[in-house]
Order: C-alpha cells, then structure tokens, then sequence
C-alpha cells in the first residue's frame, strides 16, 4: 500500500547551539546503565520511567542536577518548580487524559538550556474490546439522504425482480372443474428505477418509479378437460408508488418499516398466446400485478435502504497484521430522521484478535461529540478520539511499530561507516490530540527509543518525541463508488534526548549525526503509520463523490466535512 504520509524538511536544525554543546560535553562525564551505556548526568529525570501508563490523575515528576548553582530557572510542563541545594526537584501534577508530552527544561546562567523529554499515557483506560458507544456521528443532509435513496434504488435494481416476483406465488386464479388457469409472473425486467427520498420525522418519505416495464405471465390452464400453459406478455411505461419508510437503529443494525400510501401503472399492455376463455380472467391483470409490484416493495425497499446504511454503518472485518489479526467492528447505535436532514451514531471496536498489553483512553462522558444541525448538503462525520485510541493502540500491539533496520535504509547516510543497525521501538502507542476548531488536530509520538548498533555493540539511544499536524486530500482515482480519502501528516514541534552512549562510542556522536538518524527516524515511523492507517475510505452514495474534503479539530474529536457532487 502507498504511504498516504508526507513528512515536511523543518528548516530549523534540531538543537540551539548552546544545548547541543552542554548535551554533548554533558556525555563525558556519566553514569553507569544496565546495558553498558552511559547516561548523562547534567539532568536527569529518575521519575516517571519512559512509557509510563499512569495508574491515577496524578503524575510525581522527579529528578536532579548535577550544578545547581548554575540553574536560573526550571520548569517542569512550563510550571516554575523550585530547585534543593542539593540539585533535587520534583512536581506533582495531572496531565489530562491521552498521550502527553512531559517536557523538564533547565535554564543555566549562560542563558543555555539542559531538556528532558518523556511520555505519559494518562486518562481511563478501557479493555480492547470496549465498544466506543457513539464513536462516529454522522449529520446528513437532505441532499445526502437524497443520495441514500439513488443507492437504494441501485441495491432494489440488482436485485433479480423476476425471481422475487415468482416466489410470490399466482397472480391469477380462475375458472373451476375443466375450466381454470392459475399464472404467475415468469419474467419481469425494468429500464430503470429512480428512488427519491425525502427526510421526515422518524423516516422517509420515498417516491419509487420503475420504468420500461417488460415481462411475462404464464401457468397451466385446464379447457375442457384438456391442459397446456399460458403465456402473456406485458408491457407498462412506468410503475410509480408513494411511501413512508421508518428506519431506526437495532442491536448494532438498521432496521425499516414499509407503508405504501398510493400506487399507480401507466400504459400497461399484454399479449396473449393461448386460449381465448382466458382473456376475460385478465383483461384487469394491472389490477393483479400492482398488489404483486406492492409485495415486492414491501420485501425489498426497506431492506434496500437497509443495506445502504448498513454498508456505511455495520462492519465487521479481520484483517492480518504483524503475525495477528485486527478485527474492527462498528454497528449503527443511533438513526433519527427529521425533516431537516438525520443523524446517524456508530459503535467502533477495534482489536488484536490474539489479544493485546492494554486498551484506549476513554472519552469522559462529559465531553460527547456535540449536536449540531444538519447541513443543508453533504454531510458532517465526526469521529470520537476513542476511535483513534482503539486503532493506534491495537496497531501498537501488534509489535509492527517495533523494528530492526538497517542502517542504509534510512536514508540518512552511512553515518560514517560505524553503524550497521537502527532499531526503533514505541515505548507506548501513537495517539491523537484534537484542540479548538481552526486549530490542526495532531498525531503525537513519544519515547520513540532509537538505538544505534554497530561493531557488535549498541553505540548510543535516542528518545524522540514529536507531534504530526494531520490533514486529508481526496484521491479520485481509486474507484468511482467511493471516495478515498488519504491521510497527509507534516511534522511539527519534536524533540530529541540522547538517553546514553557507549563509553568508547563518544566520538561517534556529534550534532549532525543525531539530527540526521532522528529525522530519519521520524520519517520512518511516519511511512509505518501511514501504510497501518491506510486510508479513508467513505462510501459515496448513489455513485456521487465527495468535494472538498476538510478536517477540522474540536474537543474531543475529529470533524470532517464534505460536499456530495452528482450521480456519476
């Protein structure tokens, strides 16, 4: 699959000057690791650990100096925390709920900074297969509940109408003793069916027209005491009925109700071959077939519109990933029709289905996706970040996030014929953060753990934390029956901590070197999320594509508005 990701070149060098320096001097003089490499220890943050998940609202962020007497201001999530004179500090503090970036600066007296930056995974944390109730919150239009009822005709015209009509049963029954004939409808084909619906309150209000009618009516008969069958051939211009259909939302599926107000046939005309005492029995066969016409709508109008917004509202999929399976399910939770336009309300599990290390960050019931009207066209889909937690942190799971790579396939160099691998693991998921409207919502990546291997020992690791604006441009040419939408990100505010360094790897590791393997390395982890997420795939109603694309953040959630174009 094509990336779908774009990642732009930021202008600006990773470190300032006098914070590259200090890191890197900073490095001659360390602290023992478990694994052979050495920390610095200008700051260090003892807590929290990298890729914490935090058990309660609070998080201790702990740690100390090594010159305090040189410190002129710390600041811990941008709070002023106050510096012992022995280097120690610490702040208890509530992130909020989601992934947040905890970032610990240290202003020195030559105006140079010291920074440490981690992640914190905070909020209520839900099971894998929790459902997020409403995840998805669609606001229709009538214009789009237009664009449901062309698709509904679509499903009613692949549908094979003479089978259905045959399985109805005689239309005509007549005669007795030596005397009788019982017909059925053998064929039945249309030129075209056109569906017009209008929204109201609790349904739709649907205007179905089949026209260029073309069919046949055939069955044994019986005339004085011998038999044979019957043909005849009809022919009608147009059938047109009116009805009301009710729609709501049932465990999870789309469930109709059909009431026919009136019906009508235009210019219909048969042709017999046969008998002539059967003319009699069907020279009102209009009057016969209309209640069979009426009995098909009534078995499939409803069912059609049924299908329409089910294909949009009821998945259940498995796909393969990484050695296991991610099944995502949705189901309809919530149809309410008016006669402005509706609303249709989604479900969203999304799940390792070998299991997984733990859920997503529920969405506080006091932040639901908020009500708003209708738009006159198009539509108004709003995802829940629920729904983003639940993929990510399934997508996480699956340990694709996690990779061993060479050091040529980065693409940032040879980095001077030192290094022969590059592994990168997430210490926790990606996750997304959406802010005030106008605001772009973000993809936020922390404690990417970048380790540098090369000459049979790990040289030095990297922490990388960074945030993606996220945005969405249309792709036309992947199928006329739906629009693709492809996701784009463009790399924003990141940051870099060299956690610790070989003893006898020191002079590997200078400015460049650091800023080219984290660039590379955000780049990477930008096409691996692009190629999991794939794309957006949104149904297009009726053969009608979607204009204009627009992703807009609020609290809490994803907006994505569009306009419908016309019937291709």
């Amino acid at each position: 699959m094509a990336s779908g990701m774009v990642v732009a070149e930021r202008p600006d060098v990773l470190f300032d000057r006098p914070r590259s320096a200090l890191l890197l001097a900073s490095l001659l003089a360390c602290s023992q690791t478990g694994t052979e490499l050495e920390e610095p220890t200008a700051l260090v943050v003892s807590e929290p650990a990298r890729g914490t998940i935090a058990n309660g609202p609070t998080v201790l962020v702990r740690g100390r100096l090594e010159e305090p007497q040189r410190v002129a201001d710390l600041r811990i999530a941008d709070r002023q925390v106050t510096v012992a004179d022995d280097g120690s500090f610490e702040l208890e503090f509530r992130p909020g709920r989601g992934l947040r970036l905890i970032e610990t600066v240290a202003t020195l007296d030559d105006g140079s900074h010291l920074r440490d930056t981690r992640a914190v995974l905070a909020g209520e944390l839900a099971a894998p297969e929790t459902v997020a109730r409403a995840g998805m919150r669609v606001e229709l239009g009538a214009t789009t509940i237009d664009s449901i009822g062309r698709a509904a005709g679509k499903v009613l015209a692949d549908s094979d109408l003479g089978a259905l009509l045959a399985s109805s049963g005689p239309i005509v029954e007549t005669g007795g003793n030596c005397f009788e004939a019982q017909l059925g409808i053998t064929s039945f084909e249309v030129g075209d069916i056109d569906i017009a619906a209008t929204p109201a309150n609790g349904g739709l209000d649907v205007e179905v027209t089949l026209t260029d009618i073309v069919g046949s009516i055939g069955g044994d008969y019986a005339a004085a005491c011998l038999s044979g069958r019957v043909n005849v051939g009809l022919t009608a211009d147009q059938y047109t009925i009116r009805a009301r259909v009710d729609l709501s939302a049932v465990d999870g599926d789309v469930d109709s109700a059909l009431d026919i107000s009136h019906s009508d046939i235009d210019n219909f005309a048969i042709s017999l071959t046969g008998v002539g005492f059967i003319d009699d029995a069907i020279t009102n066969v209009d009057w016969l077939l209309g209640p069979a016409l009426g009995w098909l709508m009534e078995d499939r109008l409803g069912p059609s519109f049924e299908t329409v917004l089910d294909q949009f509202a009821t998945r259940d999929l498995e796909l393969p990933i990484g050695g296991d399976t991610l099944r995502i399910e949705t189901g309809a939770e919530l149809l309410e029709l008016r006669e402005d336009g509706g609303r249709l309300e989604i479900g969203t599990a999304a799940y390792l289905g070998g299991g997984q290390e733990h859920g997503f960050v529920l969405t506080p019931p006091s932040t639901p996706i908020d009500a708003q009207p209708a738009p006159t066209a198009g539509f108004d889909l709003r995802i829940s970040d629920e729904v983003f937690h639940q993929t990510l942190a399934a997508i996480w799971g699956t340990g694709l996030l996690t990779q061993d790579i060479d050091a040529r396939v980065l693409g940032a160099g040879d980095f001077g014929g030192s290094l022969d691998e590059v592994g990168i693991d997430f210490k926790l998921p990606p996750a997304v953060e959406f802010g005030q409207r106008g605001d772009p919502p973000t993809l936020v990546i922390g404690d990417l753990i970048v380790d540098l291997r090369g000459k049979g020992r790990t040289h030095a690791r990297l922490a990388i934390s960074a945030r993606f604006e996220l945005g969405a441009s249309e792709r036309k040419d992947l199928g006329v029956d739906s629009t693709v939408l492809q996701a784009q990100t463009v790399l924003g505010d990141y940051s870099v901590d060299v956690v610790g360094i070989h003893p006898d790897s020191r002079d590997l590791l200078d400015e460049a070197l650091v800023e080219a393997i984290a660039g590379a390395a955000l780049k990477r982890a930008s096409r691996q999320l692009g190629e999991l997420i794939g794309f957006v795939k949104l149904p297009t109603f009726g053969g009608t594509t979607v204009l204009e694309p627009q992703l807009f953040a609020r609290p809490g959630y994803l907006q994505l508005e569009g306009e419908l174009g016309a019937s291709k």
